[in-house]
């Protein structure tokens, strides 16, 4: 009926709202994702959505979702652009769209959408997407961008308190609001994965169908502590038990690395390195138990949601967002990072869980995300953000 309606007047763009959305490009990531799913959330829900990006391979995505692409050179960090060209083109597309809002989520284009937005005298929201790095003074300066819209997203608690610690003299507690990452519950869902499509993705890579699979998928880099795993394994090496890293392995070296690892321990036999894969409903209804083994705080810990909206239970390294994920001590432990004898503890406690324990474990898991790490929710919510931004400033809307 709206849509309809909407179509019907020729000058909907007067009364039509619209969000601007501004990262470097649209590749592979967490933010593009992100992006992606709120540009169709919004179209949905008959507002107009616009994303600016340098483009990439998924820019196509947006416009299928029935938003607009403006490509724009906002991956340049040179001062000159981002102050310059590449803010007075946002400003020119925000007066000729009659853009309501601009949110940005990422710190070099946001620079030139704060300054369109400021001179568009519109509403600038950001979300801070990470612990971005800090060493010196003018690096701070620089990343506060990121605090100064009118409302802050921040993507889990621990990015909020993080904010509050480092970015206090920019921004007031009440600004921001935490709202976590959503992952996709429909597609992260145990019951589109079925017995003998797990019994033929074990057999293809020759491990046995009564194994204990656990699944170590994200980027393998070296924070995200796969040593420490190898080595823990080490400890309890046994037929049962096979180890499956997934993950991109673009940093050739230390995958390298890792593998002639796991062969001086004796590991090889025990481990797969699958790399990228784009089946991981699959991997992780294979899974015995999933490890997240990060030694550096993550910002939030999409593998972690993703592996316990497929009911699976998750040791998660006691750094950083992820935790908040997990119910700890019932849908899944923590364990102190790099401590490769707590790790074993931890994978102790969860072989002896008895079968019905582990269905509880997987209920609950399940149901936690789809309350609080859903897309739907983070859609929600972020779009309720935007009602009450605009409520504020009656002109943009």
């Amino acid at each position: 009926m709206t849509s309809d309606l909407f179509a019907k007047r020729k000058d909907y763009k007067v009364f039509k709202r619209s969000v601007l959305q501004v990262l470097p490009a649209l590749n592979a990531g967490g933010v593009e994702q992100g992006t992606i799913d709120l540009s169709g959330y919004l179209v949905k829900h008959q507002w107009e959505s616009w994303v600016a990006s340098a483009g990439g391979f998924r820019d196509q995505e947006v416009t299928s979702l029935g938003a607009h692409h403006y490509t724009l050179p906002l991956t340049t960090k040179n001062p000159f652009m981002i102050a310059g060209s590449n803010a007075r083109a946002l400003r020119d597309l925000i007066g000729e769209q009659k853009i309501s809002l601009v949110h940005a989520r990422s710190r070099a284009p946001a620079w030139s959408a704060y300054l369109a937005a400021q001179k568009a005298h519109i509403p600038f929201v950001t979300t801070f997407h990470g612990t971005y790095n800090f060493s010196r003074e003018i690096k701070k300066l620089y990343n506060s961008v990121m605090v100064r819209g009118v409302q802050v997203i921040a993507i889990s608690h621990f990015i909020k308190e993080h904010i509050l610690a480092h970015y206090s003299r920019w921004v007031r507690e009440d600004h921001i609001r935490v709202i976590h990452r959503g992952i996709n519950t429909d597609f992260f869902d145990p019951a589109r994965i079925n017995t003998p499509e797990i019994h033929a993705f074990l057999q293809k890579e020759k491990i046995a169908l009564d194994a204990r699979v656990w699944l170590v998928p994200g980027r393998v880099t070296r924070w995200k502590g796969h040593e420490a795993v190898l080595r823990a394994f080490a400890g309890i090496v046994s037929e049962k038990d096979i180890l499956v890293i997934v993950g991109d392995e673009s940093k050739e070296a230390y995958a390298s690395e890792l593998k002639n690892l796991a062969y001086t321990l004796g590991m090889a036999p025990f481990v797969r390195f699958l790399g990228h894969r784009q089946d991981m409903p699959l991997l992780y209804g294979a899974a015995f138990g999933v490890i997240h083994a990060a030694t550096d705080p993550e910002a939030f810990g999409r593998v972690v949601a993703e592996a316990q909206a497929m009911g699976k239970p998750c040791l998660v390294s006691d750094l950083g967002a992820p935790q908040e994920i997990i119910a700890n001590g019932k849908t899944g432990w923590t364990w102190r990072a790099g401590d490769g004898g707590d790790l074993i503890e931890k994978i102790h406690l969860l072989e002896v869980l008895p079968p019905e324990a582990r269905q509880t474990l997987a209920r609950q898991a399940r149901r936690r995300v789809v309350d609080l790490f859903s897309l739907e929710r983070m859609c929600q919510s972020t779009l309720a953000l935007y009602e009450e931004v605009l409520a504020r400033f009656p002109k943009s809307s």
